[in-house]
């Protein structure tokens, strides 16, 4: 279910925490180390370290682009953290900056989904989170330096606090770091997800020696968001796991939970996949609250609650691939435009009941906007981090959508490793997305109904100010073929 936010007051809350951020950052802090149980984190199995330290697990010292030399590990961190006023979600955010940010996400998503379709193939079940996509870059940005720094794309409109914390506010992040590794103060402040509807657990710490292959907490956390349809093997999780020489592991991760308002209704029906196959497929049918737009070519049916508005779009007159390629942002445009002047009619959601995988590639927006050098083991400079060399390896679980008859579960997931250099590295390493596979074919059903029929489209998930969670495509649902 959503998560019910709290709004302290606004002007309150911002000036209290950059108030303690000034203060963090230019005083010193030292002291004794936090307990792990002191800070809302997973529990690893190491100790704390002394948030007096002064040097990186590798020995370095040194200050970050801010000239701050103040120097912190994670869990001394976390507790100043815990003992600052929680800012408010939409602190800072004009009306004139969220209608900006609201259409520059819109044509973030579309945008990375029409890089992800190849000319002449089918687009198969995507998902692209614009959401995601815009914390990567914010931490990058508080990492790197130099040329580097320069390659970070800007995904959404640099216009003030409001950007980060619109566009993440439902993003949870989860950190880990060696026991004696410190970071630069200016970083953790840089990188922290320090408002949104997730409260004071949205930025969680812990700690974990990598280099004796301590990561049981990571692997537990990642199982949960992959697609239960994903094998669970050692040999499988084992490409997410940290190197040895990993100074920073961050998760970020997208759980979108929107129940129905009513049981709907389920039969046996008919879903017509991307490929103009028909197939029989268990079905729901839901009309409470829901409205629908009707355009030239293509049909839309939104569900707007409290926290979340759903919106499944199906072209009518050209292919997925066809619509994506010039019609599919003003088409959203339109419907949302017709949401707010209320000029929608009463419709209904007719869906396959499915759970499926959808490839994700978080990382994409950032390599094809021109970021190279972070990925590059030699010439990386994200010097921000800790003072020393480092460079990022980025690595994208598939996500996972499944619509049941209480509502729509969407979970999308990132990992990005911040490793040490190492002697004789190996220069750029490549990205790492996932790839979504399609169901083998089935026996044919029989007949299918075509009273209950609906066809492959796009589902478009929205927290309620308009900012794009995740755009999904789905183009099959495993349906059993029908006879002809």
């Amino acid at each position: 279910m959503g998560v019910k936010m709290k709004w302290p007051g606004a002007a309150t809350a911002t000036l209290a925490l950059w108030l303690w951020a000034s203060v963090m950052l230019l005083s010193g802090c030292g002291g004794a180390g936090v307990s792990q149980e002191s800070v809302p984190a997973p529990t690893p199995n190491s100790k704390p370290a002394d948030p007096g330290a002064s040097a990186n697990s590798n020995g370095t010292g040194g200050s970050a682009g801010s000239g701050s030399s103040e120097r912190l590990s994670l869990l001394a961190y976390a507790a100043k953290r815990q003992s600052a006023p929680a800012a408010n979600a939409g602190a800072g955010a004009s009306e004139s900056e969220l209608r900006m940010l609201q259409t520059a996400s819109l044509s973030l998503a579309v945008a990375q989904l029409q890089a992800r379709a190849s000319a002449g193939t089918w687009l198969g079940n995507v998902q692209v989170s614009p959401a995601l996509s815009a914390s990567l870059e914010q931490l990058l940005r508080a990492a790197a330096a130099g040329a580097t720094l320069a390659q970070v794309p800007a995904l959404l409109p640099n216009l003030s606090t409001a950007r980060q914390t619109a566009a993440s506010r439902w993003v949870q992040r989860d950190v880990w770091a060696p026991p004696a590794q410190t970071f630069t103060a200016s970083f953790l402040l840089g990188s922290d997800l320090q408002s949104g509807a997730l409260g004071s657990t949205q930025w969680r710490a812990a700690q974990a020696d990598f280099a004796a292959g301590s990561s049981l907490e990571f692997k537990r956390v990642l199982q949960e968001l992959l697609p239960p349809m994903l094998p669970q093997s050692e040999d499988f999780l084992s490409t997410f796991l940290p190197a040895a020489q990993t100074r920073l592991l961050v998760l970020d991760s997208l759980r979108t939970r929107m129940s129905w308002p009513e049981m709907p209704e389920l039969v046996s029906g008919r879903f017509v996949n991307e490929k103009g196959a028909p197939g029989r497929v268990e079905m729901l049918r839901l009309r409470q609250g829901v409205q629908r737009f009707q355009g030239k070519d293509f049909s839309a049916d939104l569900l707007q609650q409290e926290e979340f508005v759903l919106v499944y779009l199906r072209p009518t007159a050209s292919s997925l691939q066809g619509f994506l390629s010039s019609s599919l942002q003003p088409a959203f445009q339109q419907v949302l435009n017709a949401a707010d002047a209320k000029t929608l009619l009463p419709g209904e959601l007719l869906l396959p009941l499915v759970q499926t995988s959808l490839s994700s590639d978080v990382a994409a927006p950032l390599l094809r906007g021109g970021l190279r050098l972070a990925q590059d083991e030699l010439h990386a400079d994200l010097s921000g981090l800790d003072g020393g060399g480092a460079f990022a390896r980025f690595q994208s679980p598939a996500a996972t959508l499944q619509i049941s008859a209480t509502g729509v579960d969407v979970r999308s997931a990132h990992v990005l490793s911040l490793i040490g250099r190492s002697p004789g590295g190996l220069g750029p390493s490549p990205a790492s997305g996932s790839a979504w596979r399609e169901p083998l074919l089935l026996p044919l059903a029989g007949a299918c109904n075509a009273a209950w029929s609906s066809s492959a489209g796009f589902l478009l998930l929205l927290d309620r100010q308009r900012m794009v969670l995740s755009l999904n495509v789905l183009a099959d649902a495993g349906a059993t073929p029908c006879a002809s």
